[in-house]
């Protein structure tokens, strides 16, 4: 992210170029490397560095000052004097009364958080099945294989599974992906995932063809609970009580499956930021 103010400086003078410590929580990154520096310094620009600036990232103020920048002891001396400021992160409240006119503040773009991502991607991603599935609705009806639900009884109880079955889906897509916090590559675990979700969700083979012990097992994990229990609900096959006791499997899902994404997020973050993020 580019933020600028015009300046009377012609652009085939030299500019004195500042980078501050980052005052930002959790941040040990610095806006240059010494290699940096000498790339400038070389093209008769100034760099200043804050004193102790590189230190989160291992970077010594010698190795600055052997690259050709120079050490101020001030935060306040960086910001007085550049023509430009680098930053990581993008300028705090701290910071904006120290940004004048005329001065050029640079900084990293801030991506969108990754949850919120994660979810939009999903809920894009149903928005567009849902449109397709919207124009095939009236060829599935002239069919005849599209059948109103049980009752309406059941219809409500099957919109309030489809939500728990969707809160589900969307859990289990967000811990997938956070594994490439881990690893360099995801497709091999994202294609097993999508084959053992189908199969355990009763969308390749009805659960109520399963052998007893895998009956059993499908019926423990969260991925009926994505379609086998709604549409169950839908058509009439679970009621009462067995409707209810579906729903109330998926409330116990979302909790868990919620734990664990929360705790592999904060897990995934300290990797980060761990890494100088």
């Amino acid at each position: 992210m580019l933020r600028a103010v015009r300046t009377n400086r012609p652009l085939e003078a030299s500019v004195i170029i500042g980078v501050p410590k980052e005052i930002k929580t959790r941040e040990y990154r610095i806006g240059i490397v010494p290699a940096g520096v000498r790339a400038l310094t070389a093209r008769g620009h100034k760099v200043l560095i804050e004193k102790n600036g590189g230190m989160g990232s291992g970077i010594t103020d010698g190795e600055f000052q052997k690259a050709g920048a120079e050490i101020v002891r001030t935060v306040g001396e960086v910001w007085d004097r550049a023509d430009m400021v680098m930053k990581v992160k993008e300028p705090l409240p701290d910071e904006y009364g120290r940004i004048r006119e005329g001065q050029v503040a640079f900084d990293l773009v801030r991506p969108a958080g990754f949850v919120p991502q994660m979810f939009a991607h999903l809920a894009g991603s149903s928005f567009a099945t849902m449109l397709f599935a919207l124009c095939a609705l009236p060829l599935v009806a002239l069919a005849g294989t599209l059948g109103a639900p049980a009752s309406g009884s059941a219809f409500l109880l099957y919109l309030l599974s489809f939500v728990g079955g969707y809160v589900i889906t969307a859990l289990l897509t967000l811990i997938v992906g956070m594994v490439a916090f881990w690893t360099m590559e995801i497709s091999g675990l994202t294609m097993l995932y999508y084959l053992v979700n189908q199969f355990f969700a009763g969308a390749l083979v009805p659960i109520t063809l399963f052998p007893g012990a895998l009956r059993v097992l499908a019926n423990l994990l969260p991925f009926q609970a994505t379609t086998y229990a709604p549409v169950s609900i839908y058509v009439g096959r679970l009621t009462g009580a067995d409707a209810w006791r579906a729903i109330g499997v998926q409330v116990v899902w979302v909790v868990l499956l919620t734990l664990c994404a929360t705790a592999m997020w904060r897990r995934a973050l300290h990797r980060v930021v761990v890494q100088g993020g």
